[in-house]
This record gives C-alpha cells, sequence and structure tokens, in this order.
C-alpha cells in the first residue's frame, strides 16, 4: 500500500468507539474508502463542480470543521453536509 493511501486510511477512516467491553477500532470498507474518496474529488473540482449538488459559494459552508460546527450545521437546513465520522463524538 502507497504510505499515502496508508495515511488517508488510518486519518479519515479509522474510528476508535468507546463500548461497554473497551474501545473498539472500525475501519471503513474498501468500497467506502474508494467511494467517499472518489466522491471527495469530484465535489472538490474548481470551476466544474461535476456533481452540481453543492454551489462554489456553499462548498466551504458545509465541510464540518469540528464537532460543534457539525451540531450547527445538522440544526440547519442544509441539502448536504460533508465531515469524517471522528467529528460525531464529544470530548
Amino acid at each position: 500500500m502507497r504510505p499515502a493511501r496508508l495515511l488517508d486510511l488510518i486519518e479519515s477512516f479509522t474510528l476508535f468507539s468507546e463500548h461497554k467491553a473497551g474501545v473498539k477500532k472500525v475501519l471503513g470498507q474498501n468500497h467506502q474508502f474508494l467511494g467517499v474518496n472518489k466522491l471527495s474529488r469530484r465535489c472538490s473540482r474548481r470551476g466544474s463542480r461535476a456533481t452540481g449538488a453543492v454551489s462554489e459559494g456553499e462548498g466551504d459552508a458545509c465541510h464540518v470543521a469540528s464537532g460543534a460546527h457539525l451540531r450547527e450545521l445538522l440544526r440547519g437546513n442544509h441539502r448536504y453536509v460533508f465531515t469524517l465520522i471522528h467529528k460525531f463524538q464529544t470530548p
């Protein structure tokens, strides 16, 4: 595996979740990894907005920066919200 791909998998597709039995590690499956990265590339192409789902002006507004920002966006009226799973956890 290329180092960049391994780092992406660890950083963006790995979740450590607390359960009664202890901390569990959850990894995104291959089709999730490939699908999310492909969608992300398509949506972030400058000028082309390949999907037309998010306009250039609202692109930054729907990318979650923190857990608090995620809660704020989910309370609002947004067609799409882009986030990573770890943003759902609270400290």
